[in-house]
């Protein structure tokens, strides 16, 4: 090497740094920064819950504030199998619910639209939680939406949910199970263990009339 490259490299370890730093930053930047998007990927998988069902609640007489959804979810994991074995359930509400005499027309419009996006994709959500004027609205939108005979909600339910005297359910309820012969939703993995796991917890809770 010529003197004045001798002469140029840094003696420090500090200068050593400043020169790899230099010429190699823009590397160590995007290794940085990769290897942080990598530790939060990671992260989201592991804290993320496999659900064993969804279930969407569907009303236009009341809006269901989260502790509600929470306990009407507790509930059913009491009763509904381990669907998919790794021993334990969790259960997820949808929550499309709302109250038509709210003027926040938007709130209504965020509500069916989550409803019918919850119709066309969620290949999970077999059991659906409404009043009657959702359950009405469900039955037009479509033929054969539900399999067989949708049923109130029993007392047990009731009493489980309404712990809060200043948040109960509204009086009246139904729960229904989506068809799955004919339709896309019965093309997925697990529908017909999600399926008779419905069937069994509307066996469960539901109060079928005389």
């Amino acid at each position: 090497p010529k003197p004045s490259e001798i002469d140029s490299e840094p003696k420090t370890f500090k200068g050593k740094l400043s020169n790899i730093w230099y010429h190699f930053k823009w590397v160590i930047i995007s290794v940085a920064v990769a290897s942080v998007i990598i530790a939060v990927c990671i992260a989201q998988c592991a804290s993320r819950i496999d659900y064993d069902m969804k279930i969407v609640v569907y009303s236009e007489s009341a809006y269901f504030p989260d502790e509600l959804n929470n306990l009407m979810a507790e509930y059913i994991e009491k009763i509904c199998p381990d669907i998919n074995g790794n021993g334990k359930t969790d259960i997820q509400v949808i929550n499309c619910s709302y109250s038509e005499k709210s003027t926040n027309t938007q709130n209504q419009v965020l509500a069916k639209t989550k409803l019918q996006t919850s119709l066309a994709a969620e290949d999970s959500a077999f059991i659906y939680i409404t009043d009657k004027k959702g359950l009405d609205f469900l039955n037009q939108i479509a033929d054969k939406v539900f399999h067989g005979e949708s049923v109130k909600l029993g007392k047990d339910f009731y009493d489980y949910c309404n712990k809060n005297e200043l948040m109960k359910l509204p009086d009246d309820l139904y729960i229904s199970c989506r068809e799955i012969d004919g339709a896309a939703i019965g093309k997925s993995k697990n529908a017909r263990k999600i399926f008779d796991a419905s069937q069994e917890v509307m066996e469960k809770i539901g109060v079928k009339s005389e």
